[in-house]
């Protein structure tokens, strides 16, 4: 079984493209480095929404219209935040989803 660690992909993201951190920022926090985006309470809270989608994700194959419903809106909330279509490219090569398929 496959097991992917949500501050694993995350770390390798920022490794990736360091200025996706200008994309992270909260009511409170506005972060300059990396480091400190990492390591606050806002961004791990993020992250377990983000692993937690993607179980939710994983585990509604079966019912894909319901899956693609709640991603379409999950988009459209991110693309009211700055976030862009390219931002996420860098995500397929953090989170090794192709070694699913096996």
């Amino acid at each position: 079984m496959l097991r992917i660690e949500g501050p694993d992909a995350v770390q390798r993201l920022f490794e990736l493209e360091p200025d996706l951190v200008f994309l992270f920022q909260y009511n409170s926090a506005h972060f300059l480095t990396v480091q400190e985006c990492l390591s606050s309470s806002e961004f791990s809270e993020h992250i377990r929404k983000v692993m937690t989608v993607i179980d939710a994700a994983v585990s509604s194959l079966d019912s894909l219209s319901s899956l693609d419903e709640y991603l379409t809106g999950l988009g459209r909330k991110h693309r009211a935040t700055g976030v862009k279509l390219e931002s996420f490219k860098v995500g397929d090569v953090c989170l090794p989803l192709p070694a699913l398929k096996s």
